[in-house]
């Protein structure tokens, strides 16, 4: 939610609610009505203050805006009034939220299948509306369904009335029993309730990646919570009184972590697999590639939770085998692309550090760097040159056809420049200073020799 909407919460006027059967009002009037009539028959003096949404008062009259809808066939409305004091430049900013809402803002809710916001003002009228279907995936295939009634892997449709739009895989736990994760849960909403839910989507695209701007933790509406890799989170998470933040702590019994830690085991378990048939590990982790600057928040403990479920997951190939991202190493994020080129250059059982390679294409740059921010292991340049070093395919060293035709390019010699170009100060220093020792190890070979000569 826009801080814009979540700062206009405070300026609702005695807010309704319509349906079929029954329709009320909420309000701070008749509900220090009701609270002072009791006070005043228990001898309890003047009344300070009263949850103001907590008295429901019915409603005799009837809205014709409600009788307006209902003939249309809804089959229930809520009604908002402003306080006065509210300004018109506040409605005008509030209208321009509404319709620059993004598309993702109702992924999250669960039965609804049409969205219409129709905004008229004195100045203006305009409208969106977004339409959704879902579809339960199973290993049967994929079926439509009504809702997100139970727990498992969904594909929800997202569009709008001109048939453009977008599509989500969404795994959700909807039986995240709470047990002693209550620190955080307070008032009477919580009494009782031992089942909460969570559910994270991923984009269904050829390139996964979220608009960073869109990239939030929804309470089935989006917060302003952001998070930094290509995820979205939904769950009944405790917020501030403008629904904007979900605070977390690092305790086991704080809920909020609880279900961050959830939404990542769900993640792994429930949304990851079905990434890995769809797309394979890049696709994987171009969805985690993220913004290490969200320490300390919920974002950044998801990303934590994440890499503490993903330990042991093997899905990074690694010639016959696969790897885990606690058990890969990579060359330095520095060479870029020509990382794939380095790994390529190695035995096929090389080992550092304990650690294994994956497979050459996965071992560009900036694969590297995702993976490093889950738990593999990154070489800095110097680390990189020596293990280059100690584990060359010497079978694989024979000069190379060069940008120039006319030259033939030594592959090693090559990689170890670009390793230099590529490195700030400190780590050419150390490569400077290393330069002898990887000399008489790598042996001396011309970097450039005439094609055909």
């Amino acid at each position: 939610m826009s801080p814009a909407v979540g700062s206009l919460f405070s300026e609702w006027n005695r807010p309704e609610a319509y349906s079929e059967t029954v329709s009320f009002r909420l309000g701070r009037e008749q509900a220090e009505a009701q609270v002072s009539l009791l006070w005043k028959e228990s001898d309890r003096g003047k009344v300070r203050g009263v949850p103001a949404m907590r008295f429901p008062w019915a409603i005799a009259e009837v809205h014709k805006t409600w009788d307006e809808l209902r003939a249309a066939g809804y089959h229930s409305a809520f009604r908002f009034p402003f306080h006065e004091r509210v300004s018109s430049e506040q409605k005008a900013a509030l209208a321009q939220q509404l319709l620059n809402f993004p598309m993702t803002s109702v992924l999250f809710l669960k039965h609804l299948e049409e969205v219409v916001i129709d905004v008229a003002t004195s100045s203006e009228k305009s409208d969106r509306q977004w339409l959704l279907e879902r579809h339960r995936v199973t290993s049967a295939g994929v079926e439509r369904c009504v809702g997100l009634t139970e727990s498992g892997l969904f594909r929800v449709d997202l569009f709008n009335r001109e048939g453009a739009g977008d599509r989500y895989w969404v795994a959700h736990d909807g039986n995240v029993r709470i047990g002693d994760h209550r620190d955080g849960l307070t008032g009477p909403a919580w009494d009782g309730v031992d089942v909460t839910e969570v559910s994270v989507a991923v984009r269904d695209a050829e390139d996964p990646q979220i608009k960073t701007d869109d990239r939030r933790f929804h309470v089935f509406l989006p917060t302003q919570e952001p998070l930094s890799c290509s995820l979205l989170v939904n769950g009944a998470f405790t917020t501030d009184l403008s629904r904007q933040h979900v605070k977390v702590t690092h305790t086991a019994s704080n809920y909020n972590g609880y279900l961050v830690r959830r939404a990542a085991e769900t993640f792994v378990q429930t949304l990851m697999p079905h990434l890995l048939a769809e797309g394979g590990p890049r696709y994987v982790l171009r969805v985690l590639d993220r913004d290490e600057s969200d320490a300390g928040s919920a974002g950044g403990l998801l990303a934590e939770a994440i890499a503490s479920a993903m330990t042991g997951a093997r899905f990074l190939p690694s010639g016959p085998n696969e790897l885990a991202l606690n058990e890969a190493v990579f060359p330095s994020p520095a060479l870029d692309a020509e990382g794939s080129d380095f790994t390529d250059l190695l035995k096929a059982d090389c080992v550092v550090n304990g650690r294994q390679f994956p497979d050459p294409e996965l071992c560009e740059g900036s694969l590297a760097r995702v993976c490093a921010a889950y738990g593999s292991v990154a070489l800095s340049p110097i680390d990189s040159l020596r293990a280059l070093a100690q584990n060359l395919d010497t079978g694989k060293t024979a000069l190379r056809p060069g940008p120039d035709s006319r030259y033939r390019v030594d592959p090693v010699l090559d990689l170890c420049a670009l390793l230099w170009e590529r490195s700030g100060a400190a780590d050419r220093q150390a490569l400077e200073k290393s330069a002898g020792w990887n000399r008489s190890s790598l042996s001396a070979r011309t970097t450039m020799a005439p094609s055909g000569g």
